[in-house]
């Protein structure tokens, strides 16, 4: 093949093709022309992107080009010209004719590269050209790379299989040189397609030994008989065999038995939640197994005798992805620059004086210096890798101790892992809250379907059903069954007792069997899978229940006086009523409860209040029946319909708060109000349960449901208040609230 030679500058192009569409231009040019900053140009113009172009420097007097276009060209003008900045050519030079274009071929390009050159070469066509083009999935091009690879490495080192993986990958190890250096590129070289590596390679510097260190990595299932491992790094380039992949590869048990090294578990780790992120459930049980048969070791800084500390106290996987970390900081001399993550995180940092005692310091030690975090990350738990960085560059290691708790411990452990005097609002909504919701709601997806067990007589058509869910404590059933059978306007109502504690199914069913006999009652006992909270339980006690009015009760409520549930029922009937709330007395006779409203507090929080709490139950404002902005769901009356057409309590509440307020908005939405009755009055003795319930007792779920009903609902509740403010309650109402410690005060004292 002839050219036309113009230039001296550079010799006569030969153009290749290397993948379908994409042709490789290669010529030799004086060290000048390398350096020059210019363009080349074909028919006088730029070439139409994309376009890449890489120079080699050869063992000879010149350098060698290399430039990616796409082919054939669109002009028909076939002079390649190289240009300065300034628009001057250094060097020309005629194309071949389309027809000429020849097949990839290897030899011409390396002959004479130096080891850089040759370094430079495979990183341009594994790496940039294949970006560039999109070319990793054309066989043409993986022919011509197996090519490239076979010819700079005629000995290939091996590649073993470790562990076979989903999606037919495999968790491999091999050896590399010391002097190798960091690696820059990772792909796997098939017979048909050129991919990189699903997750970065892990060097373990730890287990070097004579110059050589392990790296662990994982090679993706591709086509063909034939699989290599191409290492860019900066020593020069490695290239891996990995034949008869089938042949070594252990079942995981066995795997784990093995004691994989702490890099070869986080790739094999990284791979599998990846997968799971993608939607491979089975990847993702697969990573947890793995954490908990074979946890790496947890790293701390405790001694107290070191100027700095710190340590990781809770890791968890939340199920979206992401992971939430709690620990503690003591920093008494300000060495600390920041808490490095290494990957995508939200940290947010708290004084925790509390931590003194539980740290053990000595007297006098600086508590002001004791800082709690908490974190989300944007990766599993299992491959948390945190340091302390201090101003030196020093880096301390933190690890956490992995911990095997299911989503309903995992979502409690997160609810508790700061004091609720510590979390501003904007620590919970980046990190407390997003972990808990995702817990939460993997929680209640693993629920059964409920079993439902009826005692005593059977109403045939009842006309209003009375639901208590049941946690834990059953003391008051006695009383609140008596008051029930006591009342003679309760004849044709059926009583739906939910059980969320299913450990106590034999008590309470052998407690509600004998009182369902005493008092001739029908009573129907719901007994969950599990303990999904208390909007779950009212839900799933609405759900069998068959009367047409539904009366949500709490199992601490017990009724004053018969009649309670006729005058509650009654406003129903009136046009624009939704609910019903009575009038609610704590035990010692002072109000509890004569409606909701909202209100926001110091910090400019919105939180739901009660009218006239801690007052005399004949207070004069709480004994006028009216509308009110909302009512609580300890005792609560609403037509079925109403309840089902609205879905019910809203179960993405945590544990238990503002479930309620929630579901009396939603009634408002719909132009429907909240009616207080005091006619029925009803002893409350509050929250009898909740200190059962430690994800509850601690603080943070009534927090996180504050922010939750808040997000949703502050406009709405700013222009209820306003409605309120201006005609919808009698003048003077919300101030005569009395304060939480008088209210407090005055029951501790018996006040009547």
């Amino acid at each position: 093949m002839l050219h036309r030679r113009l230039d001296l500058k550079i010799t006569p192009p030969r153009v290749f093709g290397v993948a379908r569409g994409v042709a490789l231009f290669v010529w030799d040019q004086s060290h000048a022309l390398g350096t020059e900053r210019g363009q080349v140009r074909i028919g006088g113009e730029p070439l139409p992107a994309p376009v890449a172009r890489a120079v080699l420097p050869t063992r000879w007097n010149l350098d060698r080009s290399v430039l990616a276009a796409r082919w054939p060209l669109a002009t028909e003008d076939r002079r390649i010209e190289i240009a300065n900045a300034d628009g001057e050519v250094l060097g020309a030079a005629e194309l071949p004719m389309a027809a000429e274009i020849e097949d990839f071929a290897i030899e011409p390009l390396v002959a004479g590269l130096s080891p850089e050159g040759r370094l430079r070469l495979a990183r341009f066509l594994l790496d940039t050209c294949r970006v560039s083009f999109g070319i990793g999935s054309d066989a043409g091009y993986a022919a011509a790379m197996g090519a490239l690879v076979t010819t700079l490495s005629t000995s290939p080192g091996p590649l073993h299989a470790r562990l076979r993986l989903p999606g037919g990958a495999l968790l491999c190890a091999t050896g590399l040189p010391a002097a190798a250096g960091r690696i820059l590129s990772a792909l796997a070289i098939g017979d048909r397609r050129v991919v990189e590596l699903p997750v970065k390679p892990e060097t373990d510097a730890g287990r070097a030994r004579q110059g050589r260190m392990p790296l662990h990595l994982v090679m993706p299932r591709l086509p063909g008989a034939s699989l290599r491992l191409a290492l860019i790094a900066e020593g020069g380039l490695l290239i891996r065999q990995l034949s008869g992949d089938a042949a070594v590869s252990p079942d995981m048990p066995t795997w784990l038995a093995g004691k994989p090294a702490e890099a070869e578990r986080a790739v094999a780790v990284r791979y599998l939640q990846d997968r799971r992120a993608a939607g491979d459930a089975a990847a993702g049980a697969l990573a947890a197994e793995i954490g908990l048969f074979a946890p790496a070791p947890a790293i701390a800084v405790t001694d107290p005798a070191l100027p700095v500390g710190a340590e990781i106290d809770l890791a968890i996987d939340d199920t979206s992805g992401h992971a939430f970390l709690a620990g503690w900081i003591r920093d008494p001399l300000g060495l600390v620059e920041r808490i490095d993550a290494g990957v995508a995180a939200v940290v947010h940092t708290m004084p925790r004086p509390d931590l003194a005692d539980r740290l053990r310091l000595r007297a006098g030690a600086d508590i002001r210096s004791l800082q709690g975090f908490v974190m989300r990350l944007g990766a599993s738990a299992q491959l948390a890798e945190l340091a302390l960085q201090l101003r030196s560059g020093t880096r301390l290691r933190l690890r956490p101790e992995m911990r095997a708790l299911g989503p309903s411990a995992a979502r409690d452990a997160v609810l508790g892992a700061l004091p609720a005097d510590f979390a501003a609002d904007h620590v919970l909504a980046d990190t407390v809250l997003p972990a808990a919701q995702a817990l939460n709601a993997a929680h209640l997806a693993r629920r059964a379907a409920p079993e439902v067990i009826d005692l005593g007589p059977r109403l045939a058509a009842p006309v209003a059903s009375i639901v208590v869910p049941l946690y834990r404590n059953l003391d008051f059933l006695p009383f609140q069954i008596a008051a029930f059978a006591l009342d003679g306007g309760l004849g044709d109502a059926e009583l739906v007792y939910v059980l969320d504690s299913p450990e106590q199914r034999a008590e309470a069913e052998i407690a509600l069997r004998h009182l369902a006999a005493n008092y001739a009652r029908p009573i129907r006992l719901v007994v969950q899978s599990g303990n999904f909270g208390y909007a779950a339980a009212n839900n799933a006690g609405a759900a069998v229940a068959r009367g047409e009015v539904l009366a949500l009760l709490n199992s601490d409520v017990v009724p004053k006086r018969p009649g309670w549930l006729a005058a509650l029922s009654e406003p129903l009937g009136r046009a624009g009523i939704g609910a019903t709330g009575a009038r609610l007395l704590f035990d010692d006779g002072s109000l509890q409860h004569a409606g909701l409203y909202f209100a926001a507090d110091d910090r400019g929080a919105w939180r739901n209040r009660h009218f006239f709490k801690g007052l005399p139950r004949d207070f004069a404002p709480a004994a006028e029946a009216r509308l009110v902005p909302a009512l609580t769901g300890a005792c609560l009356v609403m037509r079925r319909a109403a309840y089902e057409r609205l879905g019910g309590f809203d179960e993405g509440y945590l544990v238990g708060d503002y479930e309620d307020s929630d579901l009396c908005l939603r009634l408002a939405a719909e132009g429907l109000g909240c009616w207080y009755e005091p006619r029925a009055t009803l002893l409350h003795l509050e929250r009898q349960s909740v200190p059962l319930h430690g994800a509850h007792a601690r603080g943070l779920a009534s927090e996180c449901n504050r922010l939750l009903h808040a997000a949703r609902w502050q406009a709405a509740m700013e222009a209820a208040m306003r409605r309120f403010a201006a005609g919808s309650a009698p003048a003077g109402t919300i101030a005569a609230e009395a304060a939480p410690e008088q209210a407090s005060r005055a029951r501790r004292k018996g006040r009547k």
